[in-house]
């Protein structure tokens, strides 16, 4: 039987033979056992192949709810980041005014971290322990933060009752830029423009256009108005309490010796007079006739 042979005729309409296929038994028991290897082959693989559409189909999503998680830590972390750049600015201005109002230091307030910046985009999309662990120190850091805002806030109470005693004193202290302009020069040692050897700096320079009105810092009594030394045309101004202001370098006085000045009046015009290379205001604050860094006063 499987090798007897068999005919297949194929007729046109006129009845007559068009195609004829001459077939052995065989030849239907392989396509048989064909068919039947192939349906096998089926029934094996595809439950493997869906198992690993389904496989795929959770790592994507499992990827894409790792990449939404960073998403929220980085928006957090930058949120967190300007917090305490906020905090930082607080306590700055915290300690310049009570320096300024004479008054022991506040609470010490470490600004809380993490000690190390986040890390950046992650090389492997599956560590979720790692991004939990960020969460649950981001959330430590913002519970260290919270307790530092409240002990500044009942910091800040307490300035708020020492400035409202203090307003007359607080209005001669020397809180502002002398001018408006680029500040180059900064208070302590540096090599000389002119020179080029070392020399104590004992005030800040405000590069400015001449002309540009130079301002007074604080309310007090211009005790001089005149050219002096190498500050070329310069006033000084008695703030009370030890405290005294320079301003050198103008081109024009806008005061005289004996005048009470109000904080931000204007004095005179930025100029290059005396020793100077450039229009430039060159700013100083005395203490108990001790120069000292203006930029502690300065409130920026």
């Amino acid at each position: 039987m499987l090798f007897e042979e068999y005919r297949i005729v194929c007729l046109n309409s006129q009845g007559r033979p068009r195609l004829t296929l001459r077939l052995r038994g065989w030849h239907s028991a392989l396509a048989l056992g064909l068919l039947v290897l192939l349906l096998g082959a089926t029934a094996a693989y595809l439950p493997l192949t869906l198992n690993m559409v389904r496989e795929r189909l959770a790592l994507d999503s499992a990827r894409q709810a790792i990449m939404d998680q960073k998403k929220r830590i980085y928006a957090a972390s930058f949120q967190l980041k300007s917090m305490e750049d906020a905090f930082a600015g607080i306590a700055e201005f915290d300690s310049k005014l009570r320096v300024m109002l004479s008054l022991d230091p506040g609470p010490t307030q470490d600004i809380p971290g993490m000690g190390n910046p986040l890390p950046g985009p992650y090389r492997n999309p599956l560590q979720l322990l790692y991004t939990q662990s960020l969460l649950r120190d981001m959330r430590e850091r913002l519970g260290d933060l919270e307790v530092s805002m409240l002990l500044e806030e009942a910091s800040q109470q307490d300035l708020f009752r020492a400035v409202s005693v203090q307003q007359e004193r607080l209005a001669r202290i020397p809180v502002i830029w002398p001018t408006r302009g680029r500040f180059t020069s900064r208070f302590g040692w540096r090599a000389s423009p002119l020179t080029g050897k070392g020399r104590f700096h004992k005030g800040i320079d405000v590069t400015a256009p001449t002309g540009t009105p130079i301002k007074a810092t604080a309310q007090g009594r211009v005790v001089m108005a005149e050219w002096f030394s190498t500050y070329g045309q310069c006033v000084e101004i008695d703030h009370g309490g030890g405290i005294h202001t320079r301003y050198g370098h103008m081109s024009k006085i806008l005061v005289k010796e004996g005048q009470t000045v109000f904080r931000g009046d204007v004095i005179g015009l930025v100029g290059s007079t005396g020793r100077s290379v450039a229009p430039h205001v060159h700013y100083e604050v005395h203490v108990g006739g001790t120069p000292t860094n203006p930029l502690n006063y300065i409130l920026r």
